[in-house]
């Protein structure tokens, strides 16, 4: 599991980073000619699920977040993903498509820690009130 700021610098982007070719999406002859090579599988619209070989490795604009345990049941977990392409903010992003191929769970945190947030303002708009109205009534 690999993040990396969003190109929009709020947030962050989420991938899944294959280093030693699981799903096979690496030809023989280009494991011996890149063995550094790096297969990013993301998410991200408008394309959806989509793969990038970085033949020189990830770069430093990623950052290692998680290693995947169960390498065999990721393969099949990514293909339940390719199953369902479509990019949805609110439930089929990024960060949800990294945490099902990685855990089988889909989760986005950044999503939840919004949630709460926009949870909290709403509350301090519905019962925080305005002061005014109340020292009009003393």
């Amino acid at each position: 599991m690999i993040k990396r700021p969003t190109q929009a610098k709020v947030g962050e982007h989420f991938a899944v980073a294959d280093f030693g070719n699981i799903p096979g999406l690496l030809t023989v002859q280009d494991l011996f000619r890149f063995p550094y090579a790096v297969v990013v599988i993301e998410h991200s619209p408008p394309d959806g699920l989509r793969y990038e070989v970085r033949y020189r490795g990830l770069g430093d604009e990623w950052t290692v977040v998680g290693q995947i345990a169960d390498e065999a049941a990721a393969r099949g977990r990514l293909q339940h993903a390719v199953s369902d392409p479509e990019w949805r903010l609110l439930d089929n992003n990024c960060e949800h498509v990294t945490w099902l191929v990685a855990t089988g769970q889909k989760k986005s945190l950044q999503v939840e820690g919004a949630a709460v947030v926009v949870g909290i303002v709403a509350l301090l708009l519905l019962f925080g009130g305005d002061d005014s109205e109340k020292r009009e009534a003393v």
